[in-house]
């Protein structure tokens, strides 16, 4: 899979986003027509990303960096930049993007450690300084999903990572992380297809018909439901080798035993417990 871009507890099942999607993603990316331009528009974002790396949040071009970060990358996805910005308390600047009310594109300036908890966005009322509201920005982004009526995509932007959000998904903890630090080190033309693949507008939100993502999502359920299907002939095909190798040592060593449904039940068990220690087994290394 591509290094950099995290499947979050199974948005996608994961046998299918290793293995399907990033085919998948290379058809869908035929539809976007000037794909070179955008994959060169998102590559460029790497220069300032990596200044901004070496920059104290106290520097005066830290939010006009960000704010150009974010651009860069915002319409490298389709998506035209608008910018609003809020105060925070010790009087630096978050932001909070929109893009014509179809997508929730929020955007902070500090964000250390790359994990939602730790990403702050506060507040301010403007013109009222007594209606200041500072939490972290998950806190926000609840409120903002939970409502039935809230747009059914969203993007966050942090200095260290990108966001992908689907409201329903999102309820149990599911998105796709976007890693900047591994994407730009590897600085790798399919890392940017990837991204924009997932992210673009055109892909979210298409003029007409179906989200592609809606695609992927019934490929995944179909694709995960083989799996389950081949994994149980190969348990049931398992059972029987183990009990037909037991009763095989049963006559080999001359032990009278009576066939019964009893036995057959007790043999099954036995070998569908030593299959699944030998899964488990398996999955742990």
């Amino acid at each position: 899979m591509i290094k950099g871009i995290y499947n979050e507890n199974e948005f996608y099942y994961e046998n299918y986003w290793e293995n399907k999607l990033p085919g998948e993603i290379k058809n869908s990316n035929l539809q976007i027509s000037n794909l070179d331009d955008l994959r060169n528009q998102l590559k460029s974002a790497a220069n300032i990303f990596w200044d901004i790396k070496g920059m104290s949040t106290e520097d005066e071009a830290y939010l006009d960096c960000i704010n150009n970060f974010y651009k860069i990358v915002t319409e490298s996805l389709g998506f035209t930049y608008q910018e609003r910005k809020f105060e925070t308390k010790d009087g630096n600047f978050s932001s909070f993007l929109t893009d014509l009310e179809e997508i929730n594109i929020f955007g902070c300036t500090e964000n250390e450690t790359g994990d939602f908890d730790q990403i702050a966005l506060s507040t301010l009322e403007l013109g009222d300084e007594e209606n200041r509201d500072e939490r972290p920005l998950v806190e926000l982004i609840n409120e903002e999903l939970e409502n039935e009526n809230s747009n059914k995509w969203s993007i966050v932007l942090a200095p260290n990572s990108m966001y992908l959000l689907e409201r329903s998904k999102w309820l149990f903890g599911r998105f796709i992380k976007f890693d900047w630090d591994e994407i730009f080190g590897i600085n790798d033309s399919e890392n940017y297809n990837f991204i924009i693949g997932l992210c673009h507008k055109k892909t979210l939100l298409p003029e007409s018909g179906q989200s592609i993502h809606d695609g992927f999502d019934d490929e995944s359920h179909r694709h995960a439901f083989g799996v389950t299907t081949q994994l149980r002939e190969g348990v049931r095909e398992s059972i029987e080798l183990l009990v037909n190798e037991i009763l095989r040592q049963y006559e080999i060593n001359n032990i009278n035993i009576d066939k019964n449904d009893d036995l057959a039940n007790k043999l099954t068990h036995d070998a569908l417990i030593y299959i699944y220690r030998l899964i488990f087994m398996l999955y742990l290394e």
